[in-house]
């Protein structure tokens, strides 16, 4: 939802490089950034933990099968 939003407000999809010049964005256009960023972040750490769950979950399953 919220990339949704940023998308909405910059009026296109942004594609941001790693270790671009920064100098020409304004702040409006640096503070989009930054809140797209920290979205990012947080989808991908709940993409992780899901991974980890799911790894784990799995473990568990084949734990369970081996003590019988």
């Amino acid at each position: 939802m919220q990339e949704d939003e940023n998308q909405a407000v910059s009026g296109k999809k942004q594609q941001m490089i790693v270790g671009e010049d920064l100098s020409a964005f304004s702040v409006n256009e640096l503070t989009g950034r930054l809140t797209a960023l920290k979205n990012e972040i947080t989808r991908v750490e709940a993409c992780i933990k899901q991974k980890q769950s799911q790894a784990q979950a799995a473990e568990n399953l084949f734990k369970s099968e081996t003590e019988l």
